[in-house]
C-alpha cells in the first residue's frame, strides 16, 4: 500500500531508489505457503524458522547498502530488522523510518526509535510521548493520498449510497456495530471480515476485500458518503488514519466520527468532509447529504481538492528531504 507512491514520490524529487522488502522471504511474506505452514508448526520451531528468515533479509539489506551506498535508507515500518543491523546502517550513511502504528504497537516503537537517526510518525501524541522519553529524533509525518498533483476532481458514480470498509471485532469496535446499524436502511454497504456475518449488519456485508489503495479507492470512487470510524484500543491517540485522505483522494463525500483531532487539522468540518458524534448524530447526517446531492459533492470537492494541494505522497516525501538535509 505504501511501497509504491513512497518510490514515487522520491522519484519525482529526482532520486533514485532500490526497493528491498523486509518480508522478502517466503517464512515472512504474508500469504505464502510457507508462511502459513510456520504458523502451523511447533511454537519453538517456528519462531526459529521466523528468525532464519528475518537474519536473512537483515543479510540482504546490509548487502545492499554497503554495494550502492545511497544518501537515505528509508523505512516504511519495517518492524522486524535487528537493532544491531539498524546500528550497522547508520554507519554507512542516515536513516530513518515512517513508521505508521500507534499505541497498539508502542512496545515496537520503543525498540527501535533510538537506532534510526530519524523517526517519523503519523500520531501527535506518540510524538509527544517519545520527546517526553529524551528521544530528539522524533518528526510527526501523517499520513496522505494517494494522488499527483495534477489530478483532476471526478463525481463518484453512486453505485453505493453509503461505505464501509473495515474489521468489526467486539472488543476493539463495539461502536461501529452500534453506529452502523443506525444507517443500515439508507443504503449501507460493508466490506471486512466475517465477523459482520453475526451481527444484524450481515445482509449489507459484501465480504472481504484487499486492504490495497486501488482497491479501496475504486469502491469509494462509487460512492456517495464514506463512513469513518476507529478503533477504541487507540482512542488516546490522536492520529489520523489513512481512510479519510484514501476517500477524500477517490472524491466522495467523508463523513467521519469527530474522536480524532487531527481530523480538522487537514480538513475544515462542513466544507471539506463532515463529522459526526456517535450514534445518534450519525443518522440524521447521512439522510441530509443523501438528500442533497449538490452540497454533498460540492464538499466532496472540496476535500479531493484539499488533499491535492497539501496532503500527497510528494508533500510528506519533500518534508522528509528537506528534514534530511
Amino acid at each position: 500500500m505504501f511501497r509504491l507512491p513512497i518510490w514515487r514520490a522520491f522519484e519525482e524529487c529526482g532520486y533514485e531508489v532500490h526497493i528491498i522488502d523486509y518480508r522478502d522471504h517466503p517464512f515472512l511474506e504474508v500469504g505464502n505457503i510457507f508462511h502459513r505452514v510456520l504458523h502451523r508448526l511447533p511454537k519453538k520451531l517456528g519462531s526459529y524458522l521466523h528468525s532464519w528468515g528475518n537474519k536473512s533479509v537483515d543479510s540482504s539489506i546490509l548487502k545492499k547498502a554497503y554495494e550502492i551506498k545511497p544518501d537515505l535508507i528509508f523505512a516504511h515500518k519495517a518492524k522486524y530488522i535487528d537493532v544491531s543491523v539498524l546500528d550497522k546502517l547508520r554507519t554507512i550513511t542516515p536513516t530513518a523510518n515512517w513508521y505508521p502504528e500507534t499505541t497498539n504497537n508502542i512496545a515496537t516503537i520503543n525498540r527501535i526509535v533510538g537506532h534510526y537517526d530519524y523517526f517519523f510518525e503519523f500520531d501527535k501524541s506518540i510524538v509527544e510521548l517519545l520527546k517526553a522519553k529524551g528521544h530528539k529524533n522524533v518528526y510527526y509525518l501523517p499520513f496522505c493520498g494517494d494522488m499527483s498533483k495534477n489530478e483532476e476532481w471526478k463525481p463518484t458514480s453512486d453505485e453505493y449510497d453509503v461505505v464501509f470498509i473495515g474489521s468489526y471485532i467486539k472488543e476493539l469496535y463495539p461502536q461501529r456495530l452500534a453506529i452502523l446499524n443506525q444507517i443500515k436502511d439508507l443504503g449501507l454497504n460493508v466490506w471486512g471480515n466475517e465477523n459482520w456475518l453475526d451481527t444484524p449488519i450481515k445482509d449489507v456485508f459484501h465480504g472481504r476485500c484487499k486492504a490495497t489503495t486501488e482497491v479501496l479507492k475504486s469502491i469509494y470512487s462509487k460512492a456517495k458518503i464514506v463512513i469513518n470510524m476507529d478503533a477504541l484500543i487507540t482512542h488516546t491517540s490522536t492520529g489520523l488514519t489513512m481512510r479519510p485522505f484514501d476517500v477524500a483522494s477517490a472524491g466522495s463525500l467523508l463523513i467521519s466520527q469527530d474522536d480524532r483531532s487531527e481530523l480538522f487539522d487537514f480538513f475544515e468540518d462542513g466544507k471539506e468532509v463532515v463529522s459526526f458524534h456517535d450514534e445518534h448524530d450519525i443518522r440524521s447526517k447521512v439522510e441530509y447529504y443523501l438528500s442533497h446531492d449538490e452540497e454533498r459533492r460540492r464538499i466532496a470537492k472540496a476535500g479531493f481538492e484539499r488533499t491535492k494541494r497539501d496532503n500527497t505522497y510528494l508533500d510528506r516525501i519533500k518534508y522528509v528531504i528537506d528534514i534530511v538535509r
